[in-house]
């Protein structure tokens, strides 16, 4: 009986997530000018690929400057959707589980005690998150609160911007001082490069208009370019490192130096650790 009432639940959170929430309908928050989110989804799509690049090739890691801005960017467009009421959230599970292969495999994660997800299932609990608070399904919010328990990418820092992002929407510059604060609390705490406090700049981007991106680009640009940049690692390295194991497993006297082209396991260990898309 409780399993049934378990579904039966997620079945109304399911129906009730298709309307828009209260928040969206209130008017109290000013629109967002077409232009300018179309350049915050340009300027996304380019900072989180040049921060992929940046993480997997060393030689390019002042590209990861850029790449700090790529989180705050996709964390305030994904909240703008939201507010607008229209978010398919299987959609979002879906591209969230797709991408979670290649992010595996693309950085690093030899281990399942390693694992994390990536950032899409952050935002796939976020959004339960107020459907939950905003219907007031006291049950959910607690199976909302437990998943928010699962290791994701950024962490406690990814929930607590957005909801930022989400419940200050009314009051911008309280929204961009609280944002500022839990950067800085999170550089200090994380103990994360200091560039990481280039994305306080995010929210006072606001002079730039754009042409709209096609919006299957931009729906399915994150699992996308993670494929390719997965592919063309495969080309470079000649395997892939999975929480499984290497795939074709690699031997060290095949590898004719290619492997030390790119990562000098002599190196000085970095003391700073960022997180990733």
């Amino acid at each position: 009986m409780m399993t049934i009432g378990m579904f039966s639940n997620f079945y109304k959170w399911s129906r009730l997530s298709m309307e828009p929430t209260a928040i969206a309908d209130s008017g109290n928050v000013s629109p967002i000018d077409g232009g300018l989110r179309n350049a915050w989804q340009w300027l996304a799509m380019v900072t989180m690929t040049l921060d992929h690049v940046g993480y997997l090739y060393t030689q390019y890691d002042f590209l990861r400057y850029a790449g700090r801005l790529a989180m705050p960017l996709y964390a305030m467009l994904f909240v703008m959707t939201i507010r607008t009421g229209r978010v398919n959230h299987w959609r979002v599970l879906i591209i969230a589980t797709i991408a979670q292969i290649p992010y595996s495999c693309l950085f690093n994660f030899d281990s399942f005690e390693k694992l994390d997800l990536n950032i899409i299932f952050g935002f796939y609990i976020f959004y339960w998150l107020t459907v939950t608070i905003e219907k007031r399904q006291w049950i959910g919010l607690c199976i909302v609160a437990a998943a928010m328990c699962i290791p994701v990418s950024y962490g406690w820092y990814l929930y607590s911007s957005m909801a930022a992002f989400y419940w200050l929407a009314h009051n911008p510059r309280n929204q961009r001082s609280v944002f500022a604060l839990l950067t800085i609390v999170y550089t200090w705490v994380a103990a994360v490069h200091p560039r990481q406090l280039l994305a306080m700049g995010v929210p006072f981007i606001q002079g730039i208009r754009l042409p709209r991106p096609n919006k299957y680009l931009y729906r399915y640009f994150y699992p996308g370019h993670l494929l390719i940049l997965l592919i063309i690692n495969i080309c470079i390295m000649g395997y892939v490192v999975t929480p499984f194991g290497e795939f074709p497993e690699w031997n060290p006297a095949d590898d004719q130096g290619d492997y030390y082209e790119y990562y000098d396991d002599t190196a000085e260990p970095d003391e700073t650790c960022e997180p990733i898309l």
